[in-house]
């Protein structure tokens, strides 16, 4: 992802290494996903809890691809 003029540092900084919608929306999956893997392994073993915390990244990610949907364009 280049930045342009307008892009914000966190989203920027969200997308970087990232060039396509698809891959972005990978991420975000996958992210979503390992919280749900952390929340079930974690009646199991308690410090696996802490690994919800990859909701937010998915929530990142799900806000940078509505930003550059709405504000630039995707490099392909």
């Amino acid at each position: 992802m280049k930045k342009t003029d307008n892009m914000p540092d966190f989203v920027y900084l969200g997308l970087l290494g990232i060039n396509t919608r698809a891959t972005a929306y990978a991420y975000a999956i996958f992210c979503l996903l390992l919280s749900i893997g952390c929340l079930i392994y974690g009646f199991v073993e308690p410090i696996y809890f802490s690994g919800i915390g990859f909701v937010l990244a998915a929530i990142w990610y799900l806000y940078c691809i509505k930003w550059v949907d709405n504000n630039a364009s995707w490099s392909e």
